[in-house]
């Protein structure tokens, strides 16, 4: 079945190409520029995605268990680094560990994964019903599309929930986690966790 894009969905998607074409077709030795650019953008996500908030709905969860939650790393930022640049030079600087890349996708990536959804559940699951988790099966999926991480782990992310077999967005908002403190592993955990609880409220805050 061919699901007409709504307003919603062409302003993400118009967003989307933007931020890759940023990330993209921007010289791979300017992240500064990238990085300047990135944030115009993202102020002006956040206007747009603080207008339509309040107009939005998820009552498409009421009744539902089950939410599963998925990360998007695909266009990210870290630092004004592509994630892999981001990497490789602290793997050169780091003297205790010389491959933060196979770090992040070894461990790193599921423990702040399992962080965010473990606060946002405890945040919101005994008031709405709904777990957050990795459930492939459930109807609705919220899909996380990390945008920057900096450097002390403070994040944006856009959010899309969509039904299973479907591309059209039913809801989209933006999503932020703050800074954390020590090392850069330590500071993403507890902005993973502040991002879930946020998270939490917002399940809270449209389903009450």
């Amino acid at each position: 079945m061919n699901v007409k894009p709504t307003g919603a969905d062409c302003n993400e998607i118009f967003f989307e190409n933007i931020f890759l074409y940023v990330i993209f077709a921007t010289p791979k030795n300017r992240y500064m520029n990238r990085f300047l650019l990135i944030s115009v953008l993202l102020f002006a996500v956040s206007t747009v995605y603080a207008q339509k908030d309040e107009k939005q709905s998820l009552d498409f969860l009421k009744g539902q268990s089950q939410l599963n939650v998925v990360f998007d790393y695909s266009s990210v930022q870290i630092d004004g680094m592509p994630l892999e640049a981001f990497f490789d030079k602290k793997s050169t600087k780091d003297k205790k560990r010389n491959n933060w890349l196979e770090y992040w996708n070894g461990e790193l990536k599921e423990r702040i994964y399992q962080t965010f959804c473990k606060n946002a559940n405890d945040e919101a699951a005994s008031k709405t019903g709904v777990t957050c988790g990795n459930f492939p099966e459930a109807k609705y999926t919220a899909i996380i599309k990390m945008i920057k991480i900096d450097d002390d782990g403070e994040f944006v992310a856009l959010v899309s929930f969509k039904e299973q077999g479907s591309d059209a967005s039913l809801y989209s908002t933006k999503i932020e986690g703050s800074e954390g403190n020590g090392k850069f592993d330590e500071c993403i955990d507890e902005a993973y966790e502040d991002g879930g609880e946020n998270f939490g409220e917002l399940l809270k805050k449209k389903l009450k």
